[in-house]
């Protein structure tokens, strides 16, 4: 009785921890999001900007995060797990990236230039304005050769201009040349040519995204998580059945429609019943294909079909030849495989046989309402009827209802060519190109052409996801297939491995392990690196769930699971198919994730994008050119004359103050009485003109070091120009866009031609190409920003090592760029956001790179991808942008 008392109380206590710590969430997260301006770490130069968001986006974002369960901490923080195995925690708030230099994730920092700022919104990384980093020395340069800071040619300026710079520059180079020769004199200030301490190897930094976790589906057993009665008890069962893969044999059906000898009543029986007792074979029978969209009015399908099954077996032996044994029997889905009463294992092997029942069937009969083309079209749209088609190539007929003789068969004989015609509407021009892989897939089963193994899962993927699957027989709702593994089932039958079927897996899961089953050429590393075109549907069902009970649900859409299955086989944004790319990774298996599609992949080289600001550039001390070492040599003589300079100067105030200082004859009082005066004569003698003669050497020195440093600024703007940039490889990125001139004037100080724009490697260069050399032309901004996708903007990507801009369109800053396959003759990198409590790679866009940037990064082991950008994730989930 005392406990069932103060269990109310409990009760309320509890209720009211939970609520205290989501307030505390909610105002912690709130505090990221509240536009402020901060500093990161004391003293430090990279001031920012919070991003502003509104509570209902907050709280958006709270969901969003709070989606991964493992990883998540009671008070919302996220565990990550290093690459020596460090387990360590940090708030879940903004995005983060991985810091080379740490060694742990941080908040996200981006530079943004102000035209940006005022067309995007913020959104959940911390901003400053576009900064460089470059030396004092370079910009008095600058200064002293072009005052008005001119980012057009010279030849391009105004008259007006023009004179107005060649007066300004000698009275700039008198009084700011002595000063840039002061600072690289006295070394208070590194010299732009100056290695600054860093390597000058030219790789690109290494990163380290290490995946602890199993992956759900492995290639290798080894790597196959280790089985568990309370973590997914029916993959523990699967995981050894999927190492047994066998080369489809040639099933028997289970079950077939017979009429009983005795009551002569139509009735299902199992096939081991009907064998023949002395051959053992099965009677004849036919196979009853039909689409329940066709046939929305009628009460009880199941009947319907059965009574088209009899008359068609009446219409068959009708026309039986001499000796001939006559069709006993037909075969329907809904009768033959009941459901009720199976084990899943038994169901799972019912549904994989249906393209054997096919393919042993004397003839396929397609069961129509009526003898029209919608009627036949919808039965074209179903995701079963494709390969049910494709592997009767040339025994269909079809059959329609008849008001005298119940059902007839209008023609004899269908080919696969007329199937082709009238059911999957290709006379319709709209919907050619959407037909045009069940056109090479009608060739393939016909005999007249031969596809890959990877050609044939392609088109197959892509053709069946492209049907329609009703959700319940007898009703008309339809869906598409690429929500459900349906399209894994039905593909499975056009090739020749099969896999059990696991209820935990989604659609992609089940697609990706048909690949794997069926070696299909490293099918799941080449979809990686492409680029796949916006999806041509949205998700029919497609809901907003966010609570706890819908997390499971495997209805929920898998994020860019349209985009991966209706373009598998189709040209991606770059003009490739799968076909034309090279994987230079290796899949390690399937990620274990209800709504993405993840892979876990070996051998992939990798680099981090620096987002914060651009480093301070050096240059080359190999200068081979004549006039490059004469400039060098006028920098390092008027150097070597000022240090000179400096250094007598240094020397003479304490000798001038020890000769002139009236104590200084205190220092001879040890010397005798008879000889002080003949020493202090002595010096004073000779004291006064040394001291003078000192000085004018000195002056000398300085009026030498003073004439050189007027051509300081042109000999260190000379040797900027004539040396190539020692610059370490490395990433860069920026929002927005900017003026090549305006952007390399910002990185390096002066403006000398050196960046430019690459023609090739993303898609929205694809018409701002020069038609004669390998470069783009001046990039039309306006342009790329009209081909952008919601909720995307635009970014730039400066690779220092290459000195190459480009201009890529993602919703989120990309972090790493991930190499993973070569396409005619240029890399394919995934420029990926992190999400560390899942320690996940998302793959915001696809960016082509020169080849020899493969041998400048490093191979990482076992980095986890997801195929689906973080906001694609976040609307799977969310149902909205975040």
């Amino acid at each position: 009785m005392e406990a069932n008392a103060f269990s109310p109380i409990f009760s309320r206590t509890s209720e009211e921890k939970e609520i205290r710590r989501e307030r505390d969430i909610h105002r912690r997260v709130h505090h990221q999001y509240d536009g402020t301006r901060d500093l990161m770490g004391w003293l430090s130069q990279y001031r920012y900007r919070k991003p502003v968001a509104t509570d209902a986006a907050i709280e958006l974002r709270i969901q969003e995060l709070s989606r991964v369960e493992e990883g998540v901490t009671a008070d919302f923080r996220g565990q990550f797990r290093k690459l020596d195995g460090e387990l360590i925690e940090k708030e879940l708030d903004l995005d983060v990236y991985y810091s080379t230099t740490r060694k742990r994730p941080r908040r996200l920092l981006v530079q943004v230039t102000e035209e940006s700022l005022e067309k995007y919104s913020t959104r959940h990384w911390r901003y400053r304005k576009v900064k460089g980093r470059v030396p004092v020395v370079m910009r008095l340069t600058e200064l002293c050769l072009n005052p008005l800071f001119e980012l057009a040619p010279p030849k391009e300026r105004p008259i007006a201009k023009r004179i107005a710079g060649w007066a300004l520059s000698p009275v700039c180079t008198i009084f700011l040349g002595f000063v840039i020769q002061v600072m690289m004199a006295s070394e208070l200030m590194l010299a732009p040519w100056a290695d600054n301490g860093e390597s000058d190897s030219g790789d690109y930094e290494d990163i380290e995204h290490y995946h602890w976790e199993w992956p759900k589906h492995a290639t290798n057993i080894l790597d196959q998580r280790p089985g568990s009665s309370d973590q997914h008890p029916s993959s523990s069962v699967l995981q050894e059945q999927d190492r047994e893969f066998e080369v489809a044999m040639l099933t028997f059906p289970r079950r077939l429609v017979v009429r009983d000898s005795q009551t002569g009543d139509w009735a299902v029986k199992k096939a081991v019943d009907l064998r023949h007792p002395s051959t053992g074979a099965l009677p004849r029978y036919i196979f009853m294909s039909y689409s329940p969209s066709c046939f929305p009015n009628v009460p009880n399908i199941k009947e319907y079909i059965n009574e088209a099954g009899k008359a068609m077996i009446e219409y068959e032996n009708s026309s039986l030849g001499e000796g001939e044994r006559p069709i006993e029997a037909f075969w329907t889905d809904r009768s033959c495989i009941p459901g009720e009463g199976q084990t899943q294992q038994e169901y799972t092997e019912d549904v994989n046989t249906i393209c054997d029942a096919v393919r042993q069937a004397e003839r396929v009969y397609i069961v129509l309402p009526e003898d029209t083309t919608e009627a036949k079209q919808r039965w074209g749209n179903r995701v079963w009827t494709l390969p049910e088609a494709l592997l009767a190539a040339d025994k269909m007929r079809y059959c329609v209802p008849s008001h005298d003789a119940g059902f007839v068969c209008p023609e004899t004989h269908l080919t696969l060519l007329q199937v082709y015609e009238t059911f999957w509407e290709r006379q319709r021009s709209e919907n050619a190109v959407a037909n045009s892989e069940i056109g090479l897939l009608v060739e393939h089963f016909s005999g007249t052409l031969t596809l890959s193994s990877i050609q044939l899962f392609a088109y197959a993927t892509q053709a069946i996801s492209r049907r329609q699957v009703s959700l319940q027989f007898g009703k008309s709702t339809q869906v598409m297939a690429h929500t459900r593994i349906d399209v894994a089932l039905a593909t499975m039958g056009l090739l020749a491995y099969r896999i059990p079927t696991d209820p935990t897996d989604n659609n992609f899961q089940a697609m990706a392990r048909l690949s794997l089953a069926n070696d299909s050429d490293q099918l799941l590393e080449r979809l990686v690196c492409l680029l796949p075109n916006p999806a041509s549907r949205t998700a029919p069902y497609a809901r907003v769930h966010s609570d706890k009970e819908h997390i499971l649900n495997r209805d929920c859409p898998v994020a860019c699971s349209e985009e991966l299955l209706l373009n598998m086989a189709v040209e991606d944004q770059f003009g490739s198919r799968l076909w034309d790319i090279t994987p230079t990774c290796k899949l390690v298996g399937v990620g274990d994730d209800a709504h993405l599609p993840t892979v876990i992949l070996d051998q992939c080289r990798a680099t981090p994008i620096r987002w914060k600001r651009f480093p301070q550039m050096r240059y080359s001390q190999q200068i081979k050119t004549i006039r490059g070492v004469l400039a060098t040599k006028v920098v390092l003589w008027g150097c070597f004359w000022l240090h000179q300079a400096l250094s007598a100067l240094w020397i003479a105030i304490p000798l001038s103050i020890a000769l002139f200082h009236e104590e200084v004859g205190q220092a001879l009082k040890d010397i005798p009485q008879e000889y002080r005066q003949i020493v202090r004569y002595t010096i004073q003698a000779f004291s006064s003109p040394f001291i003078g003669f000192y000085l004018v050497g000195v002056a000398i020195y300085i009026g030498v070091a003073w004439v050189l440093s007027l051509f300081a600024p042109a000999a260190i703007n000379h040797i900027s120009k004539s040396g190539d940039p020692g610059l370490k490889g490395q990433l860069v990125g920026f929002e927005g866009t900017m003026d090549l001139r305006h952007l390399e004037r910002l990185i390096f100080g002066n403006v000398q031609d050196r960046l430019f724009y690459t023609p090739s490697c993303t898609p929205l260069t694809r018409d701002l190409r020069d038609p004669k050399y390998r470069e783009a032309k001046d990039l039309d901004f306006t342009l790329m920003e009209a081909l952008l996708r919601p909720g995307e903007r635009l970014f730039s990507i400066v690779d220092m090592g290459t000195l190459s801009v480009t201009v890529i369109a993602a919703e989120r800053p990309p972090t790493v760029a991930l190499i993973c396959g070569r396409d005619a003759g240029m890399l394919r990198a995934l420029l990926c956001s992190w999400r560390f409590e899942n320690n996940c790679l998302y793959k915001e866009t696809v960016m082509r790179m020169r080849s020899s940037m493969f041998d400048r990064t490093t191979a990482q082991d076992w980095v986890k991808v997801s195929l689906a950008s973080q906001g694609a994730a976040a609307r799977a989930y969310l149902g909205t942008f975040s």
